[in-house]
């Protein structure tokens, strides 16, 4: 019984979805409106409403999935084969949550969270992060939601091999197939691509940054002008 509450509690967690309403009403913009693929999520917190606000929602997305996990894991334990419910709980509520009609988030940030929080009884968390940041940076894989779907399949595998406790082992799994299951029911993004791609990152951003803000541009050719005219004047 006390698994089944801890699985409550820590899909009411996930529920609360803190990229929507923080942004909603202490900014007034609604992520869900604003942004291209309607993710409630802290990556579109960053872009759209700045820095500052993106970590506040990182680390309550962080937070939301690892304190359920960890206090569950101290006070009840993580032998019972339920644990894994326990686990995969604020992934799911954060994914398909109850207060916002199963309109939820892609549930990457929180699940580094609930990682977080078994943290002492299995390393997952560097493995997870190793995967994203091989098909992020260096082996680049297009578009996103296929780079996820391959890092959380590759996740589970390592699992398989490395998890030795039952419950953690099948949590893990349980999280790798929510996350694959929203980014399979994501639209369509564009057509596959894979390349070595090591030093064009900062390029990618410094392109996506000027299509995005075009001012900083227009500023840019200003102040360079305005440093001709001086040097003709003088």
């Amino acid at each position: 019984m006390r698994y089944f509450i801890w699985t409550l509690a820590g899909y009411l967690c996930g529920s609360l979805m803190f990229s929507s309403l923080v942004p909603k009403y202490l900014c007034h913009i609604d992520i869900g409106t604003v942004s291209d693929d309607k993710n409630p999520g802290a990556g579109n917190v960053f872009k759209y409403v700045g820095i500052g606000w993106g970590v506040l929602c990182l680390a309550l997305d962080l937070g939301k999935g690892f304190l359920p996990v960890w206090m569950a894991a101290r006070m009840i334990g993580v032998e019972s084969i339920l644990f894994a419910l326990v686990i995969a709980a604020p992934v799911a509520g954060h994914a398909f949550p109850v207060f916002c009609k199963g309109k939820g988030g892609k549930g990457i940030a929180v699940t580094f969270g609930v990682l977080l929080g078994i943290g002492s009884h299995s390393d997952a968390v560097w493995m997870l992060a190793l995967l994203l940041i091989l098909f992020t940076g260096i082996l680049v894989i297009r578009p996103h939601h296929v780079r996820v779907i391959l890092s959380f399949l590759l996740f589970a595998v390592w699992c398989g091999f490395r998890i030795r406790i039952p419950s953690i082992l099948y949590g893990c799994c349980l999280i790798a197939l929510l996350v694959i299951v929203k980014h399979l029911l994501a639209p369509n993004q564009g057509k596959w691509e894979v390349q070595l791609f090591p030093g064009g990152l900062l390029r990618r951003m410094k392109e996506h940054s000027v299509s995005t803000y075009p001012d900083l541009r227009q500023s840019k050719w200003r102040v360079e002008n305005d440093k001709g005219e001086r040097k003709r004047s003088e």
